[in-house]
């Protein structure tokens, strides 16, 4: 267990640092910083440290960048779809919305979670900065809504970086009708990544049962660092705005071996 937290500085990401201090130290996870720039934020996530926030007093927050002990990660094979999801999938009135809306998704979070939200409006911010800014071509931060006509069900937020995807926080609607809709946000999302060329889905902590089911592996930080490195280093051409109808991504995973080039593509709009 973690007993104290060192402060994290732009030259904590120097090569030399990050390899021979950061990653080997397996007794630090958690590290804090005052500083909320926009290049301070992309060069933790570069390095493959997901920041959360800490409310240090009443009028202030810290930034908590943890490169964690282990991460759970998606492949595109070991994906689980339920069959309450496959009933779903199967209604057609779905689709999924890369948005760059993270002012939006943000408040939605902060309703759902109330004063347990970490994610805040001083980090959502640091997020748009860091997207207005272009801090590096590989990096996307973006909304992603999963819609019913225009009904927001369930959004979350996260980043494109090279050939990979993290997800940060999210929220799914509560209402009755719309029960099971956060578990086919997620099955669809991933098949969206897997169409927009993505090598993989980091998905953080992998403590949370529901990363499991959707058939997350836990890698240990060597590991991840592996497979992340060489991925975030990727340059994806894809251009990843616009809507996606959910049956058509699975659609398009059924008809993989088809012949034809076209066979089953998700459209964007």
């Amino acid at each position: 267990m973690q007993t104290e937290i060192l402060q994290m500085t732009r030259e904590c990401f120097s090569p030399a640092i990050l390899e021979q201090q950061i990653y080997p130290d397996l007794d630090h996870s958690y590290y804090w910083s005052c500083d909320w720039s926009p290049e301070f934020y992309f060069e933790a996530a570069y390095a493959g440290c997901i920041s959360i926030t800490h409310k240090y007093n009443e009028l202030r927050y810290l930034l908590l960048p943890e490169i964690q002990t282990e991460y759970a990660v998606l492949d595109w094979h070991n994906l689980h779809i339920s069959r309450k999801v496959e009933r779903l999938i199967r209604t057609s009135r779905y689709t999924l919305k890369i948005t760059d809306s993270i002012r939006e998704v943000q408040q939605k979070i902060a309703d759902q979670y109330g004063d347990s939200n970490w994610f805040t409006e001083q980090y959502a911010e640091t997020l748009v900065q860091t997207s207005a800014l272009q801090v590096d071509t590989r990096y996307t931060p973006c909304a992603i809504l999963l819609m019913d006509s225009d009904t927001i069900v369930g959004g979350e937020i996260g980043y494109f970086l090279g050939k990979t995807y993290t997800s940060l926080s999210g929220f799914s609607s509560k209402e009755k009708q719309y029960r099971n809709c956060g578990t086919l946000q997620l099955a669809a999302l991933a098949r969206l990544l897997e169409s927009l060329g993505c090598s993989f889905w980091n998905l953080g902590h992998p403590h949370l049962e529901y990363k499991i089911k959707l058939g997350a592996a836990v890698l240990s930080r060597k590991d991840f660092l592996d497979r992340w490195i060489p991925a975030r280093n990727s340059m994806n051409e894809k251009s990843v705005w616009g809507t996606y109808d959910i049956g058509a991504l699975f659609s398009h995973s059924q008809n993989s071996n088809d012949d034809s080039p076209q066979a089953g593509l998700a459209t964007a709009h």
